[in-house]
Formats: structure tokens, C-alpha cells, sequence
């Protein structure tokens, strides 16, 4: 009977053992992460008369007709630095990095730069498109285009630059 005995009590052991589970916790659920929103882009920089002036420096205006209508087209004004420049906007848009810019000028070389006599100035005066992108936080100008720029001699009334 002991034999039983023992016989029984490994049975239950072994029983007791084959029925031991193992628990383990549920997997933490992460909360669903919010949507971060993106950065807002910061403003780009507003592009004025004084850049203009600067960035015109340099650069070619093409195909220039006479103010009265002559027959002589000037196939580019190169704007230099030292000549007076008018500059208003008249109207703008934005796309991206890229911005148009329509805007009246009236400039004029120094006396006598085309008229050897040196009593008149050559003059520009209309409208141009400009088209800027900005590049490494500065604005780049891409391209120019000729609205309606035409030139004229004004006569000089004294030795100032600016016949106006």
C-alpha cells in the first residue's frame, strides 16, 4: 500500500505541475501618437524698391522702342548703378519661393551716355515683370520682362542728373 501511496502522490504531483500556467501581462498599448503639426513656413522677406534698385545692377532690359515711335528699338539698357532709378509697384504674386512683380520705372543714364551733346539724357520709363525666387534667405531676380518700357531724350534744365 505504500507503493500506492507513493504511486498516488507522484501522480498528483506531476498532475499538478502539467497543469501550472504561466501568465504574462497584456502588451502596453501606446497611445495613438497625435498628429504634430508641421512648422509653419516663416514669412518670406517683403521685396522693396531699394532691392529692386540693387538687384536691377547688372541686368539687361531688352528691346527698348522709341517713346514717339521712331524707328530705332535699343536692343538693352544695361542698369547701372550710379543712374537714378523710380521704381513703383503695381501689382504682385506669390507662389512658393517665387514672386512676380509688376512695377512702373522711369530711370536714366548720365548726360550724355547717348546723346554726345550732352544735353539730353537718355530716359526709360513704363512697365516691367519681374520675376524673383528666393534662394539661401535672399531673394535671386530670374527674369526680366519688357511690359512696356520705351525711352526718350529728356532736354537737361541744369547740370542735376535727374531731368525731373
Amino acid at each position: 500500500m505504500k507503493f500506492l501511496s507513493i504511486l498516488l502522490l507522484g501522480i498528483v504531483l506531476l498532475g499538478a505541475c502539467a497543469k501550472e500556467t504561466v501568465t504574462t501581462a497584456p502588451a502596453a498599448i501606446s497611445p495613438t501618437p497625435s498628429p504634430t503639426p508641421s512648422p509653419t513656413p516663416e514669412p518670406l522677406p517683403e521685396i522693396s524698391a531699394q532691392l529692386v534698385r540693387k538687384l536691377l545692377v547688372g541686368k539687361q532690359i531688352k528691346d527698348i522702342p522709341a517713346e514717339k515711335g521712331g524707328s530705332v528699338v535699343l536692343d538693352g539698357w544695361v542698369c547701372e548703378e550710379p543712374e537714378w532709378k523710380e521704381i513703383d509697384f503695381v501689382e504682385s504674386t506669390s507662389e512658393g519661393k517665387k514672386k512676380t512683380v509688376v512695377i512702373q520705372i522711369r530711370t536714366g543714364h548720365a548726360p550724355g551716355v547717348f546723346d554726345a551733346d550732352e544735353k539730353a539724357q537718355a530716359v526709360l520709363s513704363g512697365r516691367l515683370r519681374l520675376t524673383f525666387e528666393y534662394v539661401s534667405k535672399e531673394w535671386v531676380l530670374l527674369n526680366i520682362e519688357n511690359l512696356s518700357v520705351k525711352y526718350t531724350y529728356a532736354k537737361l534744365k541744369s547740370s542735376v542728373s535727374n531731368p525731373f
